[in-house]
């Protein structure tokens, strides 16, 4: 069996997690000895699905910051450090196990790195002269990728010497059979009336996914007298800040804060709208995992690049609250079902041609 080696920060299923841990429910089927190795923070339950798969190793490390776990990372290392493929997917975790690797410390046959957000429009002033000092370490990467075009064309724009590394962009790929055994799952419902427009976030609760200007949005289709109830999926810094305005607006018997689920997909699946309404992302992997799941019509912002060649999405023009409010009551009066189409789509992102593309760049 090949051996290989998934590193990551911590076992929260943000977008990139997501993408290792369908890459990791592919490969347990395709001869492949997995370990997936998080850094810090022990074990919270969110890889449950993979846990008893006999050819998959979650090994969790039990700092309370990723700094920390490193020193337990390098001694866990002595005895687990030979691997035909290592896979990372965030900038700290790709330039540390890259350095690894130029010190022998970690034998790997082939470094395969996915850059997972569009970082120097995210981050400014020291963060964003430490990120791009931290690109200095991507020396040996046998294989980076991009989820878009206009992701690898900001970043080789700011950091001129990723042009002279193997490159590739592939999108973000979706594991249909999962999901799909996921989405039909009964899930108890806060409100089951058959005439209620259920709309659904995902997604962590930080000022980046701007759920606040969606709560705002919300209000307004409160006061034309929608019929609707949102539900709201994920966890974050920002949740009792978020809940408070719920209770302010006068929102409560609306929007529910549901956490962080297990599976999302049975939520998403019927939903009548699912809204992305995030400022900046490197590609919003929720986005496509509701068209897989059943969602029957989607909203997003122009938060990331090409989400225009996206089957009947609704992109916005920009990020005003004026322009949501009218698409969320052009989705709430038409109430068409794009799901057809949505799922067609999705089987063109299997994980099988996002692991096929990765073997066929190397």
């Amino acid at each position: 069996m090949k051996r290989i080696l998934i590193v990551l920060p911590t076992d929260s299923l943000g977008g990139a997690e997501r993408v290792s841990l369908n890459l990791v429910n592919y490969l347990s089927k395709c001869n492949f000895e997995i370990t997936v190795y998080f850094l810090s923070r022990g074990d919270n339950g969110s890889w449950h699905s993979v846990k008893k798969v006999d050819n998959v190793k979650l090994c969790f490390g039990s700092a309370s910051r990723e700094v920390k776990g490193i020193l337990g990372f390098l001694r866990w290392l002595k005895e687990n450090n030979k691997y035909d493929y290592v896979y990372t997917t965030h900038l700290h975790v790709n330039s540390f196990i890259s350095l690894l690797r130029n010190l022998h410390i970690l034998k790997a046959g082939r470094h395969v790195a996915r850059e997972s957000t569009v970082i120097f429009d995210r981050f400014f002033g020291i963060r964003r002269f430490l990120f791009k000092f931290l690109y200095f370490f991507y020396r040996n990467l046998d294989l980076l990728i991009f989820q878009t075009d206009f992701m690898q064309k900001r970043l080789l724009e700011e950091v001129g010497s990723i042009s002279k590394l193997n490159r590739t962009v592939i999108r973000n790929p979706l594991d249909i059979d999962f999901i799909n055994n996921s989405k039909n799952t009964l899930v108890e419902r806060e409100v089951n009336e058959i005439d209620v427009f259920r709309i659904i976030f995902v997604g962590r609760l930080i000022e980046l996914k701007n759920l606040s200007g969606l709560l705002d949005v919300l209000l307004l289709c409160k006061q034309r007298e929608m019929k609707f109830f949102c539900e709201i999926l994920g966890d974050g810094p920002l949740r009792g800040q978020l809940e408070n305005q719920v209770v302010s607006l006068g929102l409560k018997q609306s929007v529910i804060f549901k956490g962080v689920v297990g599976n999302p997909y049975s939520y998403m699946n019927g939903a009548d709208l699912g809204v992305i309404n995030s400022f900046k992302e490197g590609f919003p992997n929720v986005l496509i995992e509701m068209m897989a799941a059943g969602t029957k019509n989607i909203i997003t912002t122009p938060c990331a690049g090409e989400l225009n060649s996206l089957p009947k999405v609704t992109v916005l023009n920009g990020f005003s609250n004026d322009e949501l409010f009218d698409a969320i009551f052009q989705a709430y009066s038409a109430k068409t079902d794009y799901s057809a189409e949505y799922f067609s789509y999705a089987q063109s992102i299997r994980v099988s041609s996002f692991w096929h593309s990765i073997e066929s760049c190397l």
